[in-house]
């Protein structure tokens, strides 16, 4: 399984292909917020409890949504 920062990688290439003049250096610091906010907070599952926002946000990127909405 891949870690949450390589999950983080796809989802800002994704992000990149649709919105090419994006700042994705925002999109970085949402999800470095929402990892050091949820760090230590694990899922039922056990998994990291940031999985969930991350896969949310990968989600609102395949619907094409702005930079915000995915943020």
């Amino acid at each position: 399984m891949a870690s949450m920062d390589e999950r983080y990688v796809k989802l800002e290439q994704k992000v990149k292909e649709y919105l090419p003049t994006a700042d994705l250096d925002k999109l970085r610091e949402a999800y470095e917020y929402a990892k050091g906010m949820h760090d230590g907070q694990l899922r039922k599952d056990g998994s990291p409890f940031v999985s969930h926002p991350l896969a949310v946000a990968d989600l609102v990127a395949d619907l094409g949504l702005d930079l915000e909405s995915v943020m």
